[in-house]
C-alpha cells in the first residue's frame, strides 16, 4: 500500500511489511475491490512540488546557480561543453543529463528507452465523504496490475488517482497528448469509479498526464555517452522514482567528479550491459499489441477470471518481464 523508505539504509528485514486481507483493506481505504495486500509501515510519501521547492531553496543556499526558464536548444560537446539557450550560452567542463523522457531525443540512448504515458486526475475536496468510508490517512496505495493504479487522499480530502495508460510514442517522439490527454482522464475516471463506486458523484477538478522513460528491465541506468566521457546521464526512472533519486544523485555526483567509490562502481552503472529494444516500426507496433493484451488481461483478472493463453503470452512480452 505504501511505497518508499525513510532513508538509504533500505527496507530489508523480517518486520519490513505485513499482509492485509480484503476486510482490513476495505476498512482502512474504503475500497471494496481488493482481494489481498501488503502494508509497508516503515515507509512514507512526499509532496513532489514541495520537494522540488525545498531542493531549489537548499541548492541556492549552498551557492548553486540555477538557470530557470532557460530551455537548452543545442548542446555542443567538447572538452568544454557549450549549451545554447534562447538568451545566452552556458559552458561547463562536465555535463550531466537528467531529463526524464526527453533523453530519448539522443539516438545513442533511444535504443534503450521506451516512453509511456501516465495519467492523473484529482477530485474536489470532500474530507467528510472519505472519512465516512474509513479512508482517514494519507497512505500511498498502488495495485499489482500490469497497468498500475496509484492513489491517495490529501489532508484536505481530495483524491489523487493515477493510472499507467500504456500509451507509447512512435520513435519516442511524444507531443502534447503526453502532457494533456484529449480523453481528459476518461480511463482514470472509470477506474476511480470501479475502485470507489461510492465516490462516483465527486467532481473531477484536475486531469493531467506525463511521459515516463522506461528501460527494458525497469531499472535505472547511469553512464557517459560513448564518444563524450565528460557527458553523463541517468535514465530509466519509473515507479518509485523519488525513492530512487538519493542513490541516483550519489552515483551521478561520483561519475561527474571522477571518483572511484561504491557509487561510481555500482551495478547500475554501464549501459552496454543493458537490453536494447527493437527498432521501429517493430517497437511501436509490438508495443500497441502488447498494450491491448495487457488491458484485456487486466479486465479479465479484475473479474477474478483466468485469461486465455494468447492474452497471457502477449501480456507477458512487456519488456523486463
Amino acid at each position: 500500500m505504501v511505497t518508499g523508505c525513510r532513508d538509504d539504509r533500505g527496507c530489508a528485514g523480517a518486520d519490513h511489511s505485513r499482509p492485509l486481507d480484503a476486510d482490513e483493506i476495505h476498512r482502512r481505504t474504503g475500497s471494496p475491490v481488493s482481494y489481498t495486500g501488503v502494508i509497508e509501515a516503515d515507509a512514507g510519501s512526499v509532496h513532489p512540488g514541495k520537494l522540488a521547492v525545498g531542493l531549489h531553496n537548499l541548492a541556492i543556499a549552498r551557492g548553486v546557480i540555477i538557470h530557470e526558464n532557460s530551455p537548452v536548444l543545442e548542446i555542443h560537446p567538447g572538452t568544454i561543453c557549450r549549451l545554447r539557450t534562447p538568451a545566452d550560452e552556458v559552458t561547463a567542463p562536465t555535463l550531466v543529463l537528467a531529463a526524464n523522457a526527453w533523453l530519448a531525443g539522443i539516438p545513442e540512448l533511444r535504443q534503450y528507452l521506451y516512453i509511456v504515458q501516465s495519467q492523473v486526475i484529482a477530485t474536489e475536496e470532500n474530507p467528510q465523504r472519505l472519512d465516512d468510508l474509513g479512508w482517514r490517512d494519507g497512505a500511498a496505495i498502488c495495485d499489482s496490475q500490469r497497468q498500475v493504479l496509484y492513489y491517495q487522499r490529501t489532508p484536505r480530502g481530495r483524491v489523487i488517482f493515477g493510472h499507467g495508460s500504456g500509451l507509447t510514442a512512435f520513435r519516442e517522439n511524444f507531443g502534447a497528448e503526453f502532457n494533456r490527454s484529449t480523453k481528459r482522464g476518461r480511463d482514470n475516471i472509470a477506474e476511480l469509479h470501479r475502485v470507489y463506486p461510492k465516490l462516483a458523484d465527486l467532481t473531477i477538478t484536475h486531469d493531467w498526464a506525463g511521459p515516463i522513460d522506461c528501460s527494458a528491465d525497469h531499472v535505472p541506468v547511469f553512464d557517459h555517452l560513448v564518444k563524450h566521457p565528460n557527458i553523463f546521464f541517468g535514465m530509466g526512472f519509473n515507479g518509485t522514482g523519488i525513492a530512487q533519486t538519493p542513490i541516483a544523485g550519489r552515483i551521478l555526483a561520483s561519475l561527474a567528479l571522477g571518483s572511484r567509490d561504491r557509487w561510481s562502481e555500482s551495478g547500475l552503472v554501464g549501459i552496454g550491459k543493458r537490453l536494447k529494444l527493437p527498432s521501429e516500426p517493430f517497437r511501436y507496433l509490438g508495443g500497441r499489441l502488447v498494450r491491448a493484451a495487457i488491458r484485456r488481461r487486466n479486465a479479465i483478472e479484475i473479474r477474478n477470471e483466468r485469461p486465455d493463453p494468447i492474452t497471457r503470452v502477449l501480456s507477458d512480452m512487456t519488456p523486463g518481464r
